[in-house]
């Protein structure tokens, strides 16, 4: 975890998705153990997401997105340069 990436206190370092059906049919408490060692930048906190998380892209989804973008500039660039 490297706390450069993140603006301060209350924002995730690491995520940890875990789905809810694994704790169907169990009664008590879910004990969650983490250690830093060597942490020295503040308070290390875990927080728990009580509704589902929106689901994480596919790779391909990113890849996609890129392309579109990436041929839009270049679109761009062409059409100043044929207008020039």
């Amino acid at each position: 975890m490297n706390y450069d990436l993140n603006p301060g206190s209350g924002w995730g370092d690491i995520y940890m998705y875990v789905p809810t059906s694994l704790f169907t049919g169990k009664s008590g408490y879910f004990t969650l153990y983490s250690e830093f060692e060597g942490a020295n930048d503040g308070f290390e906190e875990w927080a728990a997401m009580t509704s589902n998380p929106p689901p994480v892209p596919e790779p391909g989804t990113f890849l996609l997105l890129g392309t579109g973008f990436l041929g839009l500039a270049v679109f761009s660039k062409r059409r100043r340069n044929n207008a020039a």
